[in-house]
């Protein structure tokens, strides 16, 4: 593993400890409204997950009685919500993938009977719940992989239930489209802003998140049907070709591979204008190829991993100041996440421009630092709407800061890694 400079592993050391004083003091963040809510991605599971992750590395997270205490508090505030959504971000899909990992990982007691029990029976709950929103969200056309039917998948994966992995898989398949040249996309109505059939090329809620979906389900042995698994292969492969064969022309004035949606109707009719996206792991260049990229290698493309890696070279040139997209700290949209896909692109290229890159965000992410002078807790200008409060989740708070740091001091961090999508 390559080592950062002295001096920056010195300030991030020194953050970690401060950020995880913070985050271990209910008292610090009681009030946050991500601490009261069950959402895997938004709320007080992903903090707990990855203080876990944490603690097997660090002393400072040496007291397990105040993470088993916020487990009791994730399970009153399950118990007291009226309306739960199904969710992977924010409900009950990712709530389940929560329980799961703590029993997986081996970070709740075994021989604590009640709480196993209690877990086992809300896990049955969730079952039912999810298993009935196939359909639901099915009939809605909604594959949204954060709000959709591809989280539930998700769930199942983790739940290891081969049927209901195998269901999603088809409906995934029977809603792709074809190009005559045997490329593969997905359409969707864009109810957010566009208010029109869309192509969507972003990671979070677009064809990107459909790649990763099927490419983390063919990584797992003996879950799909053998007559599935070669649609699925088929089905990355020729989606991975529909993005290596629709890329815009960089320009002095285009700096982008990809715009953030297209509407259907000009790709259909060779109508397109070209436009610029964000840098991020949500849309744009860098989150799409290192999903492309991930793909390819579990393919074993080699075609494909070369043409990605030579697209992100020239994505690790971008830098803040030019980025007409607000840039936050998080992970989501910001620039710890950046940092980290850099990082892991590194890993898996060897290639000195992308560990550059990912010092160079790196340090960018300290610059977003915002030292509150009456105590030593920090926060880095996470703004809630319409409140006084920051977030401190994994997706889009302080949580995915202490991720970073951890990922720049120890490599790992696999399992907040998988929460975050960028795992298998």
């Amino acid at each position: 593993m390559k080592k950062i400079d002295t001096y920056t592993e010195k300030l991030i050391t020194k953050e970690i400890s401060i950020i995880l004083k913070f985050l271990l003091d209910w008292d610090s963040i009681k009030e946050y409204r991500n601490s009261n809510h069950i959402g895997l991605l938004s709320g007080l599971p992903g903090i707990i997950l990855a203080l876990f992750e944490y603690s097997k590395i660090s002393p400072i997270v040496n007291d397990k009685e105040v993470l088993n205490e916020y487990i009791q508090k994730t399970i009153k505030i399950l118990e007291n919500t009226e309306k739960l959504t199904p969710t992977y971000c924010d409900g009950l899909a990712g709530y389940g993938i929560f329980l799961l990992k703590l029993k997986s990982n081996k970070f709740i007691d075994t021989f604590n009977e009640e709480l196993n029990n209690q877990i086992d029976e809300i896990l049955e709950e969730i079952d039912e719940v999810l298993e009935e929103h196939i359909d639901i969200y099915n009939e809605k056309d909604n594959l949204d992989i954060l709000h959709g039917l591809l989280g539930i998948g998700l769930y199942f994966i983790e739940r290891e239930n081969k049927i209901r992995v195998n269901d999603i898989v088809k409906i995934l398949s029977t809603t792709s489209t074809t190009t005559k040249e045997g490329y593969v996309y997905w359409k969707k109505y864009d109810s957010y802003d566009v208010f029109d059939i869309v192509l969507d090329m972003g990671n979070a809620h677009g064809i990107g998140s459909n790649i990763f979906f099927l490419s983390k389900v063919l990584s797992k042995k003996n879950i799909l049907t053998e007559d599935l698994t070669i649609i699925v292969n088929d089905l990355i492969d020729n989606s991975i070709k529909f993005y290596l064969n629709n890329t815009q022309i960089i320009t002095k004035v285009i700096y982008s591979y990809y715009p953030f949606k297209i509407l259907a109707v000009d790709f259909e009719q060779h109508t397109l204008t070209a436009e610029n996206s964000r840098l991020g792991w949500c849309y744009g260049d860098l989150g799409v190829l290192y999903t492309l990229l991930m793909a390819s290698i579990l393919l074993e493309k080699k075609i494909f991993e070369k043409v990605i890696l030579e697209k992100l070279v020239f994505v690790a040139s971008r830098t803040l100041k030019r980025e007409k997209h607000s840039i936050d700290a998080g992970f989501c949209h910001g620039t710890c996440g950046i940092a980290i896909l850099f990082l892991n692109i590194y890993n898996i290229s060897n290639n000195e421009v992308f560990w550059d890159a990912a010092n160079y965000w790196l340090k960018e992410t300290l610059n977003k630092k915002i030292e509150i002078q009456s105590n030593e807790y920090v926060y880095y200008g996470f703004a809630i709407p319409n409140s006084t409060e920051k977030n401190i989740s994994i997706l889009e708070g302080l949580t995915g800061v202490l991720i970073c740091y951890h990922k720049f001091l120890y490599s790992e961090a696999p399992i907040s890694e998988e929460l975050l999508m960028i795992k298998y």
